[in-house]
């Protein structure tokens, strides 16, 4: 099975200060999710996201908010 098929290859978790704070399935583009959570009104005060791949479930990484996030981790 290939992990990367360039389409929504990634799961994203995106917590706060507080905790927990949502959890998107399909995503394709990591930068560009970063910059919807920063621009969403209820989202906004994302600190960090945890990054998976959506097919195996695999764990990738942490990006903070404010630090270089890449479009395609592997």
């Amino acid at each position: 099975m290939n992990e990367f098929q360039n389409k929504n290859d990634y799961s994203i978790s995106a917590f706060s200060a507080n905790g927990f704070l949502c959890k998107y399935i399909f995503v394709g583009n990591v930068f560009k999710f970063a910059l919807f959570l920063s621009s969403h009104e209820q989202f906004n005060t994302w600190v960090s996201i945890n990054v998976y791949s959506r097919r195996s479930g695999r764990f990738i990484g942490q990006f903070k908010n404010g630090s270089y996030i890449p479009q395609k981790p592997q």
